[in-house]
């Protein structure tokens, strides 16, 4: 979408926008501990507490912040299990093509997983979930190890000579919002550190947040670009569709990456019926709460399967999550929290710094947005010409 060197480069640049904004948060509500002289504070909490302690004007804006956070966590988390779905099905589909020569619509195979992804969004205890995640985790790395091996297999690729620098305009807030969802990990910054024995390695010290990020982005980068200078403009989404479905160890990809994507899938979709039950418990009598929390994961649950067989469609799906719920959450929010936290003794450098932030939100958002629906609506609800 934005050809291999501005790819790069803006990879860099998000990565570093992204741990920075990270950092932003972390050190806010350090400060905001130690002056409300409580241990340790949530993401939403810290928010709440950057409006509350700064200047009057600012605190009448502490609750509705605390619920838009609350509000993005739901959507952005909501998001993820429905690539998952997405992901798995398209796999799948790729796979019964290959062997029966029967093709079958995505939204077939979307159905199917139904009472896969239920039993597993039905798990709440935490306990059971995080093995899940420990194979999920060992099946990703197997499957990525095997599609690095193909991707590098093929370089340098007779491709590789004729792949764009640079994408088109039009294309370009597509990838922005992809790697902002790629690279972001605001969610799970503040359970992280709250969780550490020493809190302060996080960002100093060893600076768990820095190495951690640079992997991460490296990761995304390389194989990004491997894959584009290996398979060019047939790049998919969803890079293991384009390892060649005839060799045994590519299917074995296509089978273990899924699987490891279906494991995930409860941790994943955790905290949205959580989120919700926190403000719709106390509405609830005690006698029916068992039911009621069952009955508000499996409405999760069919809401993540709707959507996903509305938009089958990995790339606008994935940009939407990255534009509308990534970038608030980790661009636009630790930005105006440094600004509360910090008030009038921020110095120019670091008014123009948010401020600067706060503008690249502004853009990811409404481009990324825009961009997506677009493409959304070309793709599934354009009328047909006429012949």
């Amino acid at each position: 979408m934005s050809g291999l060197g501005v790819g790069v480069a803006s990879g860099i640049v998000i990565a570093v926008v992204c741990t920075h904004c990270c950092t932003l948060l972390v050190e806010s509500s350090r400060v905001l501990c130690k002056r409300l002289r409580v241990p340790s504070l949530d993401f939403p909490s810290t928010v709440e507490a950057a409006f509350l302690t700064g200047h009057a004007p600012l605190r009448r804006f502490a609750r509705p912040c605390r619920f838009l956070v609350n509000f993005m966590l739901c959507f952005t988390y909501l998001g993820l299990p429905i690539i998952f779905i997405v992901v798995i099905s398209t796999s799948v589909q790729q796979l019964v093509q290959y062997y029966t020569e029967y093709e079958l619509n995505v939204r077939y195979y979307i159905l199917m997983l139904v009472p896969f992804v239920l039993a597993m969004g039905m798990v709440r205890d935490l306990k059971w979930l995080v093995p899940l995640s420990h194979a999920s985790n060992t099946l990703f790395l197997t499957g990525l190890s095997i599609t690095m091996y193909y991707v590098l297999r093929e370089a340098p690729s007779p491709i590789a000579a004729s792949v764009r620098q640079t994408g088109t305009l039009a294309d370009y807030p597509l990838f922005l919002s992809a790697m902002i969802y790629g690279m972001e990990n605001i969610g799970v910054i503040m359970p992280v550190e709250n969780t550490m024995r020493n809190p302060k390695h996080l960002v100093a010290g060893p600076n768990v947040l820095i190495w951690s990020m640079a992997i991460i982005a490296f990761c995304y980068i390389f194989i990004g670009a491997a894959g584009f200078l290996t398979f060019g403009e047939q790049t998919r989404e969803n890079i293991i569709l384009n390892l060649p479905i005839k060799e045994p160890a590519a299917q074995a990809v296509k089978v273990v990456i899924p699987l490891g994507v279906l494991l995930s899938y409860g941790l994943q979709l955790y905290v949205v019926p959580v989120t919700l039950w926190s403000g719709l418990r106390h509405r609830v009598p005690e006698a029916r709460r068992p039911a009621a929390l069952n009955l508000l994961r499996a409405a999760t649950v069919l809401v993540t399967v709707v959507v996903a067989l509305v938009v089958p469609n990995l790339r606008p799906v994935l940009a939407l999550v990255g534009a509308v719920g990534f970038s608030t959450l980790g661009l636009l929010l630790p930005a105006l929290v440094d600004l509360a936290v910090h008030g009038a003794a921020s110095s120019a450098l670091r008014l123009t710094k948010d401020v600067l932030i706060v503008l690249f939100w502004l853009v990811a958002l409404l481009a990324g947005t825009y961009s997506a629906l677009l493409e959304i609506r070309d793709t599934y609800f354009a009328e047909p010409q006429a012949a």
